[in-house]
């Protein structure tokens, strides 16, 4: 999923296709920051939560194979929702 101002890199690796690195930058002070923070801090230190979310990106990947747009789509209420508990406790 494109968010302004957000720009996104990943690195797979050549021989196995397996993901080697993903990132997600922002400019600073981009209003975005407080929140992608949050969540990553919410799913470090809640492994419920963790598990929630392996589950919905399983769900929606079985969903939509091979069609990263749809994929995005289909977690991203879930996602939405995770977030806005997590900005409550980490902000």
């Amino acid at each position: 999923m494109a968010l302004k101002g957000r720009h996104y890199a990943r690195r797979d690796d050549p021989v196995t296709g397996a993901r080697q690195v993903q990132a997600h930058c922002y400019p600073q002070d981009h209003k975005d920051i407080a929140r992608h923070l949050a969540f990553r801090d919410a799913l470090r230190d809640n492994g419920i939560l963790r598990a929630a979310y392996t589950r919905e990106k399983a769900r929606c990947a079985a969903l939509h194979p091979g069609d990263t747009h749809s994929y995005d789509d289909c977690k991203s209420d879930w996602i939405k929702k995770a977030e806005a508990k997590a900005l409550e406790h980490y902000v």
